[in-house]
């Protein structure tokens, strides 16, 4: 489906949703066929964003932090003498 097929289904959404009269009526093809290209754009942009250099590791958005614990009880290892030889 390309950009201006998408522009078309989220037009006639719009029409059914604001109520404008002689709104043409999505088909369940028009719906799934919309639903899928836009999980893969997004799925496609959110993938190249992680991607990129420090796309993961610095966008707190998805970067999913150590808890405090497990840092507490890496010192604690560390210090009981098992760090990297």
């Amino acid at each position: 489906m390309r950009l201006s097929q998408i522009q078309l289904v989220i037009d006639k959404a719009t029409a059914i949703v604001t109520g404008t009269p002689k709104a043409p009526a999505l088909t369940n093809d028009e719906v799934i066929n919309g639903l899928k290209e836009a999980l893969n754009v997004g799925t496609n942009n959110s993938s190249n964003l992680a991607s990129k250099a420090d796309g993961f590791l610095k966008n707190p958005a998805i970067f999913i932090p150590w808890p405090q614990e497990a840092k507490d009880m890496r010192a604690k290892l560390i210090k009981m003498g098992m760090q990297k030889k």
